[in-house]
């Protein structure tokens, strides 16, 4: 019984002993350290009564000596609705008007915004860039305003220039209106918008779209959104400039023999040392039990 007893004591000692070379981390218990985030949850907002928003019409009108590119009035494809300041697209292409070639000889092309003139003056906003319609004194036309208007102007998607500084806008016709001349044959500013006209005429001969983007601001109207539009579309004009990447081969070479090390330490360190823990513990028992059982035996 003594030679039994001293047996299951070394084979104790030296599961013990093998035990203490088993790293501590192998015992550990792995923990998902993955933060928990709790859901968001959108607010409640009651609902609050908007205020009646008030619109115009923004129209392209454009018309050539060549039929059938002729549009005056508002058809729907050639117009936008305009809520004061902001960034707005107005445009005109030849499958709306049944247009199968390119005109040659233009003779209207300016933006109308109906209505709206009436309503800016109203508000006492000074909206007339010039003070005179015959002739061509400069000293007479491109005064400043309340408004601040820039306009885009691109033929079949190509931008052509376009002389900001030379655009005619207000009630032009005393209608009501408000109007950004960009040629005009029959114009009320006659010598002015023929001889030095915002585009070149011979620019604006689409063979398939015409199209006007204008910037306005300074209407009162819609303040807040639109200088935010007008900042968004002035930025997206901004082509980035990116600096070349260098790449130095050797350093790059390095930097991947150092990642795939880097990865075999950590694949290494990641080792389960589980299963042979238990192999080496499941023989440990088995060799105690049969010590025991032989043991009994011989006591027999």
């Amino acid at each position: 019984m003594k030679r039994t007893t001293k047996s299951i004591l070394s084979v104790l000692f030296a599961l013990a002993l093998l035990m203490s070379f088993v790293p501590a981390s192998a015992f550990a218990t792995t923990t998902d350290t993955t933060p928990t985030v709790a859901p968001t949850v959108a607010p409640t907002v009651a609902p609050t009564a908007a205020a009646a928003a008030t619109s115009w019409k923004a129209l392209l009108m454009y018309s050539a000596a060549e039929k059938p590119w002729e549009i005056y009035t508002d058809a729907g494809y050639n117009s936008t609705d305009f809520i004061g300041d902001g960034v707005y697209t107005v445009s005109v292409k030849a499958s709306d008007l049944g247009a199968t070639s390119a005109p040659t000889t233009p003779q209207v092309f300016l933006v109308d915004i109906n209505g709206f003139a009436k309503v800016m003056q109203d508000a006492g906003l000074t909206i007339n860039n010039y003070t005179d319609t015959q002739t061509h004194d400069i000293t007479k036309h491109f005064q400043p305003t309340d408004l601040t208007i820039k306009v885009y102007v691109y033929v079949d998607g190509k931008k052509i220039t376009c002389k900001n500084d030379k655009i005619n806008y207000g009630d032009i016709e005393e209608k009501g209106n408000f109007r950004i001349e960009l040629f005009n044959k029959w114009g009320l500013h006659n010598a002015c918008i023929i001889e030095d006209p915002p585009v070149n005429p011979l620019a604006i001969c689409p063979a398939e779209e015409i199209k006007v983007i204008f910037e306005i601001s300074g209407t009162g109207l819609n303040t807040d959104a639109g200088a935010q539009a007008i900042a968004d579309y002035e930025a997206s004009l901004i082509t980035p400039t990116v600096a070349p990447v260098v790449t130095d081969t050797a350093a790059d070479a390095t930097t991947d023999t150092a990642s795939t090390d880097t990865s075999a330490d950590a694949s290494d360190s990641s080792t389960n040392y589980t299963p042979i823990i238990i192999a080496v513990v499941a023989v440990v028992v088995v060799v105690v039990v049969g010590i025991i059982i032989i043991a009994t035996k011989k006591k027999k």
